[in-house]
């Protein structure tokens, strides 16, 4: 199938989405003195707010795969960017670090979870000879959000209130997200294979007991703490 204009379409959006979750993750960082200073925390508690956060969706990444697979990436990444966006309206709220632990690291990293698989994995199907461009350009949301959402998170909470400076995030979540969500949609061959039609490629079990997938996934989990450790702490060094 050649690809149709759509499709392109598909991938800005996957490129939005993505920089806006991983933006909002890894804003926590500008965040770090300010959750230390209002709840009168140790780093190491602040810090486990982070690592909760990307527990959470990396491990329920999968699940939101599955749940993209019924009922398409449009619905579930809309819920997950509606649910970010409400896990930082209740952080600006929170009166104690236990009620951030809920609302930033367990609801943030559940809308993450919910965006993340969903958005990536619809991107590959639309394409057939540009694959490989098509997912660099949408991955690359990734580097572009962490690069100048924690930027423009730190200068909005120079002139203004920490929890002000979260709220502004949770609107910006909302509309931007929900805009790149709603651009977001099955290609035509995968709809047709979910209708009924055969997919191809390695199943889930098949792909589980494949030792190349085993040596990814460990050196995946041993690079993730040298990675994510530095973001948590570097502004507060």
């Amino acid at each position: 199938m050649k690809e149709t204009p759509y499709a392109w379409v598909v991938v800005w959006a996957t490129f939005a989405c993505l920089a806006l979750i991983f933006g909002v993750s890894y804003s926590f960082a500008a965040f770090f003195e300010s959750f230390a200073a209002e709840f009168s925390a140790q780093r190491a508690d602040v810090s486990w707010i982070f690592g909760l956060s990307g527990f959470v969706y990396f491990v329920l990444g999968a699940g939101g795969g599955m749940l993209a697979d019924r009922f398409g990436p449009r619905i579930v990444c809309s819920a997950g960017m509606a649910l970010i966006a409400l896990g930082l309206l209740a952080t600006s709220w929170a009166t104690s670090l236990l009620a951030v632990y809920v609302s930033y690291g367990l609801l943030v990293g559940l809308g993450i979870a919910l965006v993340y698989t969903p958005s990536i994995a619809s991107v590959q199907p639309w394409f057939t000879t540009r694959r490989g461009l098509a997912g660099g350009i949408a991955s690359s949301g990734v580097g572009a959000g962490t690069l100048l959402v924690p930027v423009l998170v730190a200068m909005a909470i120079g002139p203004m209130p920490w929890r002000e400076a979260m709220q502004l995030l949770a609107l910006a979540v909302l509309v931007l997200g929900l805009l790149a969500a709603g651009l977001l949609k099955r290609a035509p061959s995968n709809a047709s294979s979910g209708a009924g039609g055969s997919a191809t490629g390695l199943s889930l079990r098949e792909t589980l007991r494949s030792p190349t997938f085993r040596w990814l996934y460990l050196a995946t989990v041993l690079a993730s703490p040298v990675m994510f450790i530095p973001f948590a702490h570097v502004s507060a060094s």
